[in-house]
Protein backbone atom coordinates (compact mmCIF):
# COMPACT_ATOMS: atom_id res chain seq x y z
CA UNK A 1 0.00 0.00 0.00
CA UNK A 2 2.80 2.39 0.78
CA UNK A 3 4.40 1.91 -2.61
CA UNK A 4 1.08 2.35 -4.42
CA UNK A 5 0.25 5.55 -2.58
CA UNK A 6 3.66 6.98 -3.34
CA UNK A 7 3.15 6.19 -7.06
CA UNK A 8 -0.24 7.88 -7.09
CA UNK A 9 1.24 10.91 -5.43
CA UNK A 10 3.90 11.20 -8.13
CA UNK A 11 1.24 10.88 -10.87
CA UNK A 12 -0.91 13.60 -9.29
CA UNK A 13 2.14 15.86 -8.85
CA UNK A 14 3.15 15.48 -12.52
CA UNK A 15 -0.37 16.25 -13.73
CA UNK A 16 -0.53 19.34 -11.51
CA UNK A 17 2.72 20.71 -12.95
CA UNK A 18 1.55 20.13 -16.54
CA UNK A 19 -1.67 22.04 -15.81
CA UNK A 20 0.17 24.96 -14.31
CA UNK A 21 2.46 25.15 -17.34
CA UNK A 22 -0.48 25.07 -19.72
CA UNK A 23 -2.23 27.79 -17.73
CA UNK A 24 0.90 29.96 -17.77
CA UNK A 25 1.32 29.54 -21.55
CA UNK A 26 -2.35 30.37 -22.09
CA UNK A 27 -2.04 33.51 -20.00
CA UNK A 28 1.05 34.64 -21.89
CA UNK A 29 -0.69 34.10 -25.22
CA UNK A 30 -3.74 36.01 -23.99
CA UNK A 31 -1.56 38.88 -22.81
CA UNK A 32 0.25 39.02 -26.17
CA UNK A 33 -3.03 38.93 -28.07
CA UNK A 34 -4.44 41.63 -25.80
CA UNK A 35 -1.41 43.84 -26.42
CA UNK A 36 -1.75 43.33 -30.18
CA UNK A 37 -5.44 44.21 -30.06
CA UNK A 38 -4.72 47.26 -27.92
CA UNK A 39 -1.99 48.33 -30.33
CA UNK A 40 -4.32 48.07 -33.31
CA UNK A 41 -7.03 49.94 -31.43
CA UNK A 42 -4.57 52.66 -30.46
CA UNK A 43 -3.36 52.98 -34.06
CA UNK A 44 -6.97 53.17 -35.23
CA UNK A 45 -7.68 55.94 -32.73
CA UNK A 46 -4.53 57.80 -33.80
CA UNK A 47 -5.51 57.53 -37.46
CA UNK A 48 -8.96 58.80 -36.65
CA UNK A 49 -7.46 61.67 -34.68
CA UNK A 50 -5.05 62.51 -37.50
CA UNK A 51 -7.89 62.45 -40.03
CA UNK A 52 -9.96 64.70 -37.77
CA UNK A 53 -7.01 67.04 -37.21
CA UNK A 54 -6.43 67.26 -40.97
CA UNK A 55 -10.08 67.99 -41.53
CA UNK A 56 -10.12 70.66 -38.82
CA UNK A 57 -6.85 72.12 -40.06
CA UNK A 58 -8.28 72.43 -43.58
CA UNK A 59 -11.45 74.01 -42.19
CA UNK A 60 -9.36 76.48 -40.15
CA UNK A 61 -7.32 77.38 -43.26
CA UNK A 62 -10.45 78.01 -45.31
CA UNK A 63 -11.86 80.08 -42.45
CA UNK A 64 -8.70 82.21 -42.50
CA UNK A 65 -9.03 82.60 -46.27
CA UNK A 66 -12.64 83.67 -45.78
CA UNK A 67 -11.37 86.41 -43.49
CA UNK A 68 -8.95 87.56 -46.21
CA UNK A 69 -11.73 87.60 -48.81
CA UNK A 70 -14.20 89.42 -46.57
CA UNK A 71 -11.64 92.09 -45.68
CA UNK A 72 -10.62 92.54 -49.32
CA UNK A 73 -14.26 92.96 -50.36
CA UNK A 74 -14.58 95.81 -47.85
CA UNK A 75 -11.29 97.32 -49.06
CA UNK A 76 -12.39 97.28 -52.72
CA UNK A 77 -15.73 98.85 -51.83
CA UNK A 78 -13.96 101.58 -49.83
CA UNK A 79 -11.56 102.30 -52.69
CA UNK A 80 -14.38 102.54 -55.22
CA UNK A 81 -16.36 104.75 -52.85
CA UNK A 82 -13.41 106.99 -52.06
CA UNK A 83 -13.43 106.01 -48.38
CA UNK A 84 -10.17 105.98 -46.45
CA UNK A 85 -9.15 102.47 -45.41
CA UNK A 86 -9.36 101.73 -41.70
CA UNK A 87 -6.30 100.48 -39.87
CA UNK A 88 -7.50 97.52 -37.80
CA UNK A 89 -4.76 96.68 -35.30
CA UNK A 90 -6.99 95.07 -32.65
CA UNK A 91 -7.52 91.33 -32.89
CA UNK A 92 -11.25 91.22 -33.60
CA UNK A 93 -13.15 88.91 -35.87
CA UNK A 94 -14.66 91.33 -38.41
CA UNK A 95 -13.49 94.31 -40.46
CA UNK A 96 -16.85 96.00 -41.02
CA UNK A 97 -20.07 96.39 -39.07
CA UNK A 98 -22.78 93.88 -39.85
CA UNK A 99 -20.35 91.22 -41.06
CA UNK A 100 -20.15 87.76 -39.52
CA UNK A 101 -17.00 85.76 -38.98
CA UNK A 102 -18.67 82.41 -38.15
CA UNK A 103 -18.73 79.80 -40.89
CA UNK A 104 -20.06 76.79 -38.95
CA UNK A 105 -21.48 77.06 -35.43
CA UNK A 106 -21.53 73.28 -34.87
CA UNK A 107 -17.77 72.85 -35.32
CA UNK A 108 -16.87 76.32 -34.09
CA UNK A 109 -15.33 77.18 -37.48
CA UNK A 110 -14.69 80.92 -37.80
CA UNK A 111 -11.99 83.49 -38.40
CA UNK A 112 -11.29 84.77 -34.93
CA UNK A 113 -8.66 87.46 -35.55
CA UNK A 114 -8.61 89.80 -38.54
CA UNK A 115 -5.97 92.54 -38.81
CA UNK A 116 -5.73 95.05 -41.65
CA UNK A 117 -2.78 97.40 -42.20
CA UNK A 118 -3.28 99.79 -45.16
CA UNK A 119 0.29 101.08 -44.78
CA UNK A 120 2.55 98.01 -44.43
CA UNK A 121 6.33 98.28 -43.94
CA UNK A 122 7.03 96.39 -47.18
CA UNK A 123 5.44 95.77 -50.56
CA UNK A 124 5.37 92.18 -51.82
CA UNK A 125 4.90 91.06 -55.43
CA UNK A 126 4.99 87.34 -56.14
CA UNK A 127 5.33 86.66 -58.92
CA UNK A 128 6.11 89.33 -61.47
CA UNK A 129 6.09 87.78 -64.93
CA UNK A 130 9.03 88.00 -67.30
CA UNK A 131 8.78 90.94 -69.68
CA UNK A 132 5.70 92.42 -68.00
CA UNK A 133 5.89 95.67 -66.07
CA UNK A 134 4.51 96.41 -62.61
CA UNK A 135 3.86 100.01 -61.55
CA UNK A 136 4.71 100.46 -57.85
CA UNK A 137 3.98 103.68 -55.95
CA UNK A 138 6.46 104.20 -53.11
CA UNK A 139 4.93 106.81 -50.81
CA UNK A 140 5.49 107.23 -47.07
CA UNK A 141 2.46 106.81 -44.83
CA UNK A 142 3.32 110.13 -43.16
CA UNK A 143 3.04 112.79 -45.84
CA UNK A 144 5.74 114.99 -44.30
CA UNK A 145 8.37 112.24 -44.64
CA UNK A 146 10.72 112.16 -47.62
CA UNK A 147 11.92 108.98 -49.30
CA UNK A 148 15.67 108.86 -49.89
CA UNK A 149 16.48 105.13 -50.00
CA UNK A 150 14.53 102.39 -51.78
CA UNK A 151 15.60 98.78 -51.16
CA UNK A 152 14.60 96.07 -53.62
CA UNK A 153 15.02 92.38 -52.86
CA UNK A 154 14.26 89.60 -55.36
CA UNK A 155 14.93 86.10 -56.58
CA UNK A 156 13.42 83.64 -59.05
CA UNK A 157 9.75 82.93 -58.40
CA UNK A 158 8.93 79.78 -56.45
CA UNK A 159 12.51 78.97 -55.45
CA UNK A 160 12.63 78.29 -51.71
CA UNK A 161 15.33 75.61 -51.56
CA UNK A 162 18.59 75.13 -53.47
CA UNK A 163 19.28 78.86 -53.66
CA UNK A 164 22.36 78.98 -55.88
CA UNK A 165 24.26 81.79 -57.59
CA UNK A 166 27.41 79.97 -58.67
CA UNK A 167 26.21 80.05 -62.28
CA UNK A 168 25.50 83.78 -62.35
CA UNK A 169 27.72 85.92 -64.58
CA UNK A 170 30.92 87.41 -63.24
CA UNK A 171 29.56 90.79 -64.14
CA UNK A 172 31.01 94.22 -63.72
CA UNK A 173 29.32 97.58 -64.06
CA UNK A 174 27.97 98.37 -67.56
CA UNK A 175 28.51 94.82 -68.81
CA UNK A 176 25.24 93.16 -69.78
CA UNK A 177 25.56 89.38 -70.05
CA UNK A 178 23.09 87.41 -72.22
CA UNK A 179 21.04 84.82 -70.33
CA UNK A 180 22.21 82.05 -72.66
CA UNK A 181 25.73 82.35 -71.26
CA UNK A 182 24.55 81.76 -67.67
CA UNK A 183 24.63 78.44 -65.90
CA UNK A 184 21.32 76.95 -64.69
CA UNK A 185 22.72 77.54 -61.19
CA UNK A 186 21.57 81.14 -61.00
CA UNK A 187 18.28 81.46 -59.15
CA UNK A 188 17.49 85.06 -60.12
CA UNK A 189 17.02 87.02 -63.31
CA UNK A 190 17.68 90.63 -64.22
CA UNK A 191 15.43 93.43 -62.98
CA UNK A 192 14.83 96.61 -64.93
CA UNK A 193 13.90 99.45 -62.56
CA UNK A 194 12.50 102.69 -64.01
CA UNK A 195 11.86 105.40 -61.41
CA UNK A 196 10.39 108.86 -61.47
CA UNK A 197 9.63 111.25 -58.61
CA UNK A 198 5.96 111.87 -57.94
CA UNK A 199 6.49 115.62 -57.61
CA UNK A 200 9.05 118.28 -58.48
CA UNK A 201 8.57 118.43 -62.25
CA UNK A 202 6.39 120.85 -64.21
CA UNK A 203 6.89 119.87 -67.84
CA UNK A 204 7.54 116.89 -70.07
CA UNK A 205 11.22 117.83 -70.27
CA UNK A 206 11.43 117.88 -66.46
CA UNK A 207 9.74 114.50 -66.29
CA UNK A 208 12.08 113.06 -68.90
CA UNK A 209 15.20 114.38 -67.18
CA UNK A 210 14.03 113.12 -63.76
CA UNK A 211 13.29 109.59 -65.00
CA UNK A 212 16.11 107.13 -64.34
CA UNK A 213 16.58 103.48 -65.28
CA UNK A 214 18.78 100.88 -63.61
CA UNK A 215 19.34 97.23 -64.54
CA UNK A 216 20.08 94.89 -61.63
CA UNK A 217 22.01 91.76 -62.64
CA UNK A 218 22.55 88.99 -60.04
CA UNK A 219 26.06 87.82 -59.27
CA UNK A 220 27.75 85.65 -56.66
CA UNK A 221 29.50 87.72 -54.01
CA UNK A 222 33.27 87.31 -53.68
CA UNK A 223 36.26 89.44 -52.76
CA UNK A 224 37.11 90.44 -56.31
CA UNK A 225 33.51 91.17 -57.28
CA UNK A 226 31.96 92.86 -54.25
CA UNK A 227 28.84 93.87 -56.18
CA UNK A 228 26.66 96.88 -55.66
CA UNK A 229 27.54 99.27 -52.82
CA UNK A 230 25.20 99.46 -49.85
CA UNK A 231 23.54 102.54 -51.35
CA UNK A 232 23.74 102.92 -55.12
CA UNK A 233 23.42 106.62 -56.07
CA UNK A 234 20.77 107.26 -58.71
CA UNK A 235 21.25 110.29 -60.95
CA UNK A 236 21.14 111.36 -64.58
CA UNK A 237 24.89 110.71 -64.84
CA UNK A 238 24.45 106.95 -64.35
CA UNK A 239 21.05 106.59 -65.99
CA UNK A 240 20.67 103.24 -67.79
CA UNK A 241 23.59 101.53 -66.08
CA UNK A 242 23.75 97.80 -65.62
CA UNK A 243 24.88 96.89 -62.10
CA UNK A 244 26.07 93.62 -60.62
CA UNK A 245 24.16 92.94 -57.39
CA UNK A 246 25.59 90.74 -54.66
CA UNK A 247 23.36 87.71 -54.11
CA UNK A 248 23.50 85.15 -51.34
CA UNK A 249 21.87 83.81 -48.20
CA UNK A 250 22.82 86.91 -46.20
CA UNK A 251 21.71 89.58 -48.64
CA UNK A 252 20.03 91.61 -45.89
CA UNK A 253 16.64 91.49 -47.62
CA UNK A 254 13.74 89.09 -47.77
CA UNK A 255 15.12 87.43 -50.89
CA UNK A 256 18.61 86.40 -51.91
CA UNK A 257 19.44 89.44 -54.09
CA UNK A 258 19.16 92.87 -52.48
CA UNK A 259 20.07 96.35 -53.71
CA UNK A 260 19.36 99.83 -52.32
CA UNK A 261 18.82 102.90 -54.49
CA UNK A 262 19.87 106.24 -53.03
CA UNK A 263 17.51 108.75 -54.60
CA UNK A 264 17.00 112.48 -54.21
CA UNK A 265 14.75 113.07 -51.18
CA UNK A 266 11.16 113.31 -52.44
CA UNK A 267 7.65 112.87 -51.08
CA UNK A 268 7.28 109.74 -53.17
CA UNK A 269 8.40 107.80 -56.23
CA UNK A 270 6.81 105.67 -58.89
CA UNK A 271 8.72 102.54 -59.88
CA UNK A 272 8.20 100.53 -63.03
CA UNK A 273 9.68 97.05 -62.47
CA UNK A 274 10.23 94.60 -65.33
CA UNK A 275 11.74 91.13 -64.70
CA UNK A 276 14.05 89.99 -67.49
CA UNK A 277 15.01 86.33 -68.17
CA UNK A 278 13.07 84.86 -65.19
CA UNK A 279 9.87 85.50 -63.26
CA UNK A 280 10.65 87.19 -59.96
CA UNK A 281 9.37 87.45 -56.41
CA UNK A 282 10.04 91.03 -55.30
CA UNK A 283 10.01 92.82 -51.94
CA UNK A 284 10.34 96.62 -51.59
CA UNK A 285 11.08 98.76 -48.53
CA UNK A 286 12.03 102.42 -48.09
CA UNK A 287 13.72 104.68 -45.55
CA UNK A 288 13.44 108.41 -44.92
CA UNK A 289 16.09 111.12 -44.64
CA UNK A 290 16.74 110.07 -41.03
CA UNK A 291 17.45 106.50 -42.15
CA UNK A 292 14.26 105.20 -40.52
CA UNK A 293 12.19 102.60 -42.34
CA UNK A 294 8.81 104.02 -43.31
CA UNK A 295 5.43 102.40 -43.78
CA UNK A 296 4.21 102.65 -47.36
CA UNK A 297 0.85 104.04 -48.50
CA UNK A 298 -1.33 103.80 -51.63
CA UNK A 299 0.17 100.55 -52.88
CA UNK A 300 -0.88 97.53 -50.81
CA UNK A 301 -2.76 96.60 -47.67
CA UNK A 302 -1.59 93.74 -45.45
CA UNK A 303 -4.40 91.46 -44.26
CA UNK A 304 -3.63 89.08 -41.38
CA UNK A 305 -6.31 86.47 -40.73
CA UNK A 306 -6.48 83.63 -38.18
CA UNK A 307 -8.98 80.81 -38.70
CA UNK A 308 -10.16 78.38 -36.03
CA UNK A 309 -11.95 75.03 -36.18
CA UNK A 310 -12.41 73.35 -32.77
CA UNK A 311 -8.84 73.37 -31.34
CA UNK A 312 -7.05 73.86 -34.69
CA UNK A 313 -5.70 77.29 -35.68
CA UNK A 314 -4.37 78.58 -39.03
CA UNK A 315 -2.91 82.03 -39.64
CA UNK A 316 -2.24 83.49 -43.09
CA UNK A 317 -1.11 86.90 -44.36
CA UNK A 318 -1.71 88.40 -47.77
CA UNK A 319 -0.74 91.66 -49.44
CA UNK A 320 -3.62 92.97 -51.58
CA UNK A 321 -3.43 95.84 -54.02
CA UNK A 322 -4.92 99.23 -53.22
CA UNK A 323 -2.90 100.83 -56.02
CA UNK A 324 -5.06 102.94 -58.36
CA UNK A 325 -2.54 102.17 -61.12
CA UNK A 326 -2.60 98.45 -60.47
CA UNK A 327 -1.35 96.39 -63.37
CA UNK A 328 0.95 93.45 -63.78
CA UNK A 329 1.09 94.16 -67.50
CA UNK A 330 2.10 97.81 -67.73
CA UNK A 331 3.75 98.39 -71.12
CA UNK A 332 7.51 98.06 -71.04
CA UNK A 333 7.66 100.80 -73.68
CA UNK A 334 4.90 102.11 -75.91
CA UNK A 335 7.28 102.56 -78.85
CA UNK A 336 11.03 102.37 -79.23
CA UNK A 337 13.45 103.43 -81.94
CA UNK A 338 17.06 104.44 -82.36
CA UNK A 339 16.03 107.31 -84.60
CA UNK A 340 13.32 109.96 -84.74
CA UNK A 341 9.69 108.93 -85.14
CA UNK A 342 6.98 110.86 -86.97
CA UNK A 343 3.41 110.19 -85.82
CA UNK A 344 0.24 111.60 -87.36
CA UNK A 345 -2.81 111.66 -85.09
CA UNK A 346 -6.24 111.12 -86.67
CA UNK A 347 -8.86 113.13 -84.75
CA UNK A 348 -11.77 112.62 -87.16
CA UNK A 349 -12.08 111.15 -90.67
CA UNK A 350 -9.95 112.87 -93.31
CA UNK A 351 -8.49 115.35 -90.82
CA UNK A 352 -5.06 114.91 -89.24
CA UNK A 353 -2.85 116.86 -86.92
CA UNK A 354 0.85 116.92 -87.56
CA UNK A 355 2.74 116.37 -90.80
CA UNK A 356 6.04 115.14 -92.10
CA UNK A 357 7.17 118.76 -92.24
CA UNK A 358 6.70 119.03 -88.49
CA UNK A 359 8.62 115.82 -87.94
CA UNK A 360 11.51 117.08 -90.00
Amino acid sequence: MTILNRYRTQIFSSQSQDGQAAFAVTMIIMIILSLIVLGYANNARNEQRRALDNQLSTAAFYAAESGINDAYAVIKADIQGGTALANQSNCIGVYSSGATNTLDKNSGTAYTCLLVNPTPPSLEYAPLDTGHGQVVPVFPAISTDSIQLITISWQQDGITNNINFTGCPSTTQNTFTPRASWSPNCTAGVLQIDMVPATGWNSFNDLQSDTNTVFFEPMLTNSSLPGIPAQYPVSSSNNGENIGVSCGANSGGEYACTASLAVAPESGYYLHIVPIYDNADVSITATDINNNQVNLANAQALIDSTGKASDELKRIQEHVSINPVDSNDAPVNAIQSQSGICKNLLTRPAVTTGSTDVCN
